[in-house]
């Protein structure tokens, strides 16, 4: 069993190698889908550490006895590691719209307990080396049962109480943006995938508290497996978040400086009956005043009722308004705008100057291509 898992650890070790090499991929591939600058620079970050670090200092304390101080530090350091990654996929969640006045509490919450473990394994005694081996320093271990790590009671109690803070904290988010999910097959294999975390926590409890070392084992290959998954799905799709699947889109409108409706694109979702007439109040209120508001520096960019949110976003040099309406506005959200706004000017470029005349009139089927963008630049917004 143990010549299996030392098997499965050299594997990893391979593929931990090969992760960090092909680091320029992975960036690539998230700079290609436009990820945005912030989001780029924390999944490279969570990239290295969760595909790179974490396994290698992981394993290494495990197959190789350097002197005890070494390995001691190098098997801390894979836990401050992978705890790390698993508190960044709580702050992720917690990032979803709907839990904006919870986010800076859990943000607070989760740096006092991570804190207060990286303190308490900074203490020399709080994780201690057992080898049962006589052998010289440094040799590969093959059989896994010779190297173990006990903990001290501190350790034990600020682990456990870390471990509950995630599993309560994953569980609680997923259930949530699953009941207001738009994708619910999406969301499911999110909530499976947090039971599968919180599994792995529990048993990584009872190998800090039992010592049994084949717990430990099986620790690291569920987390490991779940990671690795996560990459993959996210390296298909880096534009489908998972804290934007609360995000339900209602209606696109463009309208033009003069107040003529460009286009109009209403998406799958329905809003509730109340809001769908205040909002149908004000989109024909606004497109008699549009113009005044394209060449002006006070410019409305959002309009919000109790339940619904319209985003705007201007072109000033081209006179139009692209006008969203959806249940949340998000970064997200107002980031797929600025690029839809964008594409739309490029694409339409000699519609639009055409029209930059008032006194010529406005054939808006030249227009018709616009579903096709829509569809390009909020595709993760459509229901399956």
């Amino acid at each position: 069993m143990y010549r299996f898992f030392f098997i499965l650890y050299i594997v990893s070790l391979g593929v931990s190698i090969l992760a960090i090499v092909m680091l320029p991929v992975f960036v690539g591939l998230l700079y290609k889908n436009n990820v945005s600058r912030s989001n780029l620079l924390i999944n490279s970050i969570c990239f290295i550490i969760g595909s790179f670090l974490f396994p290698t200092c992981f394993i290494v304390s495990l197959i190789i006895i350097f002197p005890a101080n070494i390995n001691d530090l190098l098997f801390k350091v894979s836990l401050v590691f992978v705890f790390l990654t698993l508190g960044s996929l709580i702050l992720s969640l917690s990032q979803n719209e709907i839990f904006r006045r919870q986010t800076f509490l859990i943000r607070i919450i989760f740096v006092f307990f991570y804190g207060l473990l990286i303190g308490t394994l900074i203490i020399p005694s709080s994780v201690n080396l057992n080898v049962t081996s006589s052998e010289s320093t440094p040799f590969v271990v093959f059989n896994l049962m010779v190297i173990n790590y006990s903990f001290s009671m501190m350790a034990q109690i600020v682990i456990l109480v870390f471990c509950s803070f995630l599993i309560i904290s994953f569980i609680y988010f997923s259930l949530i943006i699953h009941i207001h999910s738009r994708d619910k097959s999406l969301s499911k294999k999110m909530i499976i995938i947090v039971i599968s975390l919180s599994i792995s926590l529990l048993i990584f409890l009872i190998h800090v508290f039992t010592g049994h070392v084949i717990f430990r084992e099986f620790f690291f290959i569920i987390v490991q497996l779940l990671l690795l998954f996560l990459l993959i799905q996210y390296l298909k799709n880096p534009k489908v978040p998972i804290v934007n699947l609360t995000n339900k889109l209602y209606s696109i409108n463009i309208y033009h400086k003069s107040g003529v409706q460009l286009y109009s694109y209403k998406f799958q979702y329905e809003q509730p009956k109340t809001e769908s007439s205040i909002w149908g109040n004000i989109l024909i209120g606004l497109n008699h005043i549009i113009g005044e508001f394209i060449d002006t520096n006070n410019q409305i960019n959002v309009m919000q009722t109790k339940n619904s949110d319209i985003i705007v976003e201007y072109n000033n040099e081209y006179g139009f308004a692209v006008l969203l309406t959806t249940n949340k506005k998000s970064p997200e959200l107002s980031r797929n705008m600025k690029e839809f706004t964008k594409e739309f000017e490029s694409t339409f470029k000699n519609e639009l100057v055409e029209i930059q005349d008032l006194n010529n009139l406005i054939d808006i089927s030249e227009f018709k291509g616009v579903e096709d963008l829509i569809k390009n630049h909020f595709s993760t917004y459509f229901s399956n």
